[in-house]
């Protein structure tokens, strides 16, 4: 849910609690000992009781005793440790802070202290994978992660759903042999998907690329999946509708792929833009069986069967969006590809898809619309400072209403956005003010739809969002030891509902009824195609007839 930019020394935000600390210039301790006790992987949480826990991981060098930290999504240089543990001075100054840890056995323990913190941490050390493992006892390693590391950590399984991930695990280990490498990764991807939460996921195409993909990029239009993008070679193949993969409907195919994420049916929807464009997905999920996949293609110029082949793999660590292939200009990565909205003028929402935020206070209709497409400040300027210059051109320009798109905002930092909404708030007086979500609003986006609407009376327009009002997220990645894939587990309570909060730890505590929407407005082909934003058009035809005298 939460992302880090730069690698320098920096507080980390109070939702990382006691990591706020790692502002990670550490100064360790020389002196390595060979087969000293702390050689090896330890992972663990620091907890201060102030804020969610935060997950770490430290791998220390066996001989050298070189040592990295990851936390955050960030990898540290820790220098190196002593045979027995880290001895590390952290910033300085005022902030300085002081990480001292002694391994006892299988654990690392240790605590972090000054700069008003004061917390503990008791890692574990992770268990070496042999260098002569084969396949099967590699895949067997990685279910025990699952069943062990992955269980132990994350919050969001009830005892039934860890139940029935052990039941699952037992059941695949004789499996294995029979199983392709394809198969075993649907398989895992399923079962942390048990979780029915959609933060708890194994990473392969979104946050991470650890899979190939075709020369395509797709997107769901009510019932239709159609081609958006397309690399260079490809660009006939824009706008049609996909009918068929590998021999089955696109329906019957989404079918099979659903299972792999969990979240609302349109977060698996938008999940599944990525799965469909994975041959490896494809065929783990028992559609087709070589290297390339047939498309049967319908309503483009380019009707009928195409064969498509994978396009040559590039790993990666930076996460992507789906929802960048809507926008002829977008932070993809896919610069030279062909998009089908490349000619002809953009509605407001696909126009600024590379910005974290903007608005534009000037339309003819008297409608004030800001996109917030992240929740964390930018480069520009903050987020208070966008919604001071924000708040000043409402009261400039006296709107008739006020808008606030977040249908692609999928995650951030949920405790930035709360001072945007507080100002639309404060100089909104009796203007309505309109909250427009979407199956890719999640995590720290559904936070902020859930503020406009509990302290700005926002109503919602839209889609229904990407995930349950209960939500877990946080977290941290178990990386399974003979894949090597990231299996991403929940442990911060997000509570959006009026229920009361899952745990006594911190949480995220709103209380909204429902964000679905007051306004429904889909996204179809026609629309999307003619440059036309339902979103917006449903939002004037509600204040028409909300200013008609009945």
């Amino acid at each position: 849910m939460w992302m880090m930019t730069k690698p320098a020394c920096r507080h980390l935000g109070r939702k990382a609690g006691t990591a706020a600390a790692l502002c990670l210039a550490f100064v360790g301790a020389s002196g390595a000992v060979a087969s000293a006790p702390v050689e090896g992987v330890w992972e663990g949480e620091i907890t201060d009781g102030k804020s969610w826990p935060t997950f770490i991981r430290i791998d220390v060098q066996p001989g050298t005793l070189s040592s990295t930290m990851s936390v955050l999504g960030q990898k540290i240089d820790l220098g190196k440790a002593t045979a027995s543990g880290l001895n590390a001075k952290i910033g300085d100054g005022a902030d300085q802070q002081v990480l001292t840890s002694v391994v006892s056995k299988s654990e690392m323990r240790g605590r972090l202290e000054g700069a008003g913190q004061n917390a503990s941490f008791v890692l574990s050390r992770v268990p070496k994978l042999p260098v002569s493992v084969d396949r099967v006892q590699g895949w067997n390693a990685d279910l025990t992660d699952v069943e062990t590391r992955v269980l132990r950590f994350d919050r969001s399984y009830s005892a039934r759903e860890k139940a029935h991930v052990r039941q699952s695990v037992a059941a695949l280990r004789p499996q294995i042999s029979r199983l392709s490498d394809d198969q075993m990764r649907v398989e895992i991807a399923t079962l942390l998907a048990m979780a029915n939460n959609a933060h708890t996921r194994l990473y392969l195409l979104r946050n991470r690329t650890e899979l190939g993909r075709l020369p395509i990029r797709v997107w769901w239009f009510e019932d239709q999946l159609r081609i958006v993008r397309a690399a260079p070679g490809n660009a006939a193949l824009l706008g049609c509708r996909i009918a068929q993969i590998g021999g089955l409907s696109a329906g019957a195919a989404y079918a099979r792929v659903e299972g792999m994420y969990s979240g609302s049916p349109g977060w698996k929807r938008y999940m599944s833009q990525y799965t469909l464009t994975s041959p490896s997905t494809l065929r783990g999920s028992g559609i087709g069986k070589g290297p390339d996949v047939n498309l049967d293609l319908e309503d483009c110029p380019s009707s009928g069967r195409r064969t498509l082949a994978e396009l040559p793999f590039e790993r990666s660590e930076k996460a992507v969006e789906s929802w960048w292939d809507l926008a002829p200009e977008s932070p993809s990565l896919l610069a030279n590809w062909s998009q089908v909205l490349s000619s002809g003028p953009l509605p407001a929402y696909l126009r600024h898809a590379s910005e974290a935020y903007w608005f534009d206070g000037s339309r003819a209709d008297g409608i004030f619309y800001l996109q917030l497409n992240r929740a964390g400040n930018s480069g520009k300027e903050t987020v208070k400072e966008f919604a001071d210059r924000a708040a000043a051109e409402i009261q400039s320009k006296n709107p008739r209403a006020i808008v606030v798109d977040v249908r692609f905002n999928t995650g951030g930092d949920s405790t930035i956005t709360r001072v945007l909404v507080d100002r639309l708030a404060s100089v909104a007086r009796n203007r309505p003010i309109y909250a427009i979500v979407g199956r890719s609003t999640f995590s720290a986006g559904i936070v902020a739809a859930a503020q406009l609407k509990q302290f700005a009376r926002a109503r919602i327009v839209g889609e229904p969002v990407g995930d349950n009002l209960e939500f877990w997220a946080e977290g941290g990645n178990i990386i399974l030891r003979y894949s090597g894939l990231a299996a991403h587990f929940a442990n911060g309570a997000h509570s959006i509902s009026p229920a009361h909060c899952p745990t006594k730890d911190y949480c995220d505590d709103l209380s909204v009824d429902t964000l679905e929407p007051d306004v429904p407005a889909p996204l179809s082909w026609v629309d999307y195609r003619a440059g036309v934003d339902p979103a917006d058009r449903a939002i004037l035809r509600d204040l028409t007839s909300r200013s008609s005298p009945s």
